[in-house]
């Protein structure tokens, strides 16, 4: 099986295999592999569709694992490829470079990709908490977290 470079290929596969390939794949991650999955990026890039903003929203009050709500994602979602454009926010942050590069290793990304996804991690509270916990694995202490954005809010 394909290797998984980042979140991205976890939102492929869930538009182009069934439920019953997705599981084998899923089993076939290694724990590496499988940190990669984020159950919020994957709920937002999904709800970026307009007609799946209802199924995106109602699932994500459950509180599932990675795995299944990666299946659950492969069983709903239609096989065939739907363009999922991410929706900006106008105003942009300076992110410092060392949150971008944290960011960039950690989900095996472009700096820019990492721009986008800091971006997207700051539209809600859950996500806001999820980078920090993105940054403090990999050594970014919270003063200087607070220095860029209140995690908190």
């Amino acid at each position: 099986m394909q290797a998984v470079k980042s979140f991205f290929d976890f939102i492929k596969r869930i538009q182009k295999f069934n439920v019953r390939q997705n599981k084998q794949f899923w089993d076939s991650l290694d724990e590496r592999e499988v940190k990669k999955y984020s159950q919020y990026m994957v709920n937002r890039y999904i709800s970026m569709a307009p007609e799946f903003i209802d199924i995106a929203n109602d699932f994500q009050k459950y509180k599932v694992s990675d795995k299944h709500h990666f299946l659950f994602f492969s069983e709903v979602i239609p096989k065939n490829n739907i363009y999922l454009k991410y929706v900006r926010r106008k105003k942009t942050m300076d992110w410092p470079k060392l949150f971008l590069e944290v960011v960039a290793k950690h989900f095996e990304v472009s700096l820019r990709e990492a721009q986008d996804a800091c971006e997207m991690y700051m539209i809600s509270p859950g996500g806001k908490l999820e980078l920090r916990e993105i940054l403090h694995r990999y050594g970014v202490q919270d003063k200087e977290i607070s220095k860029v954005y209140d995690y908190e809010s």
